[in-house]
């Protein structure tokens, strides 16, 4: 794809699909979009900004707004999404993820594909929780990945997200590839 110099030939901005990398902050991707697109069209206060925080360790579409499409961040977010993890049972981490080391390990002999699938009615619907410490959630304008890291415990308000439809891609133990959709 190849752009126009001219940031004004794109009256209603520019939104970018990014794959944002294992290890990159939002922020990260951020900068270095701002940077490349001030060098690009020649313009220092150019808007550039994202629709949804992805947690550092996380990978996945990141939706970069440039110019007036900054406008239309909020709505994005509110879209629907569509989530894929690997799940590893028989193992826990402080952080819930693989940046803590494993603290403790369990047998995993009643994990099979017949028992995951009959817990996912269980998951289905609107379903109230609290995001884990270790989220890209915001409190207090810091990230709470930020806070747990420094062992401060903070108060994450609970949210209802609507899972509508999580799926068991297939079950080869013990890390099962799951999707999930949220609306």
């Amino acid at each position: 794809m190849t752009l126009s110099r001219s940031i004004e030939d794109y009256p209603e901005g520019i939104i970018l699909p990014i794959d944002k990398p294992y290890g990159w902050t939002s922020a990260d991707v951020i900068r270095k979009i701002k940077f490349a697109a001030i060098h690009h069209f020649g313009k220092r206060n150019l808007k550039v900004g994202h629709a949804g925080t992805l947690d550092p360790l996380a990978t996945g579409l990141l939706l970069v707004c440039i110019g007036p499409a900054t406008r239309r961040a909020e709505e994005l977010q509110r879209s629907d999404k569509e989530y894929l993890a690997g799940i590893s049972f028989g193992a826990t981490t402080a952080s819930y993820d693989r940046e803590k080391p494993i603290e403790a390990r369990c047998p995993t002999d009643g994990v099979s594909a017949a028992a995951l699938q009959a817990t996912l009615p269980a998951f289905l619907g609107p379903r109230e929780q609290v995001a884990p410490l270790f989220s890209a959630k915001s409190v207090d304008g810091r990230r709470a990945y930020e806070l747990a890291r420094q062992a401060y415990k903070a108060s994450l308000a609970k949210k209802t997200p609507d899972a509508a439809s999580p799926v068991i891609s297939s079950a080869a133990s013990p890390v099962i590839p799951s999707e999930a959709k949220e609306s």
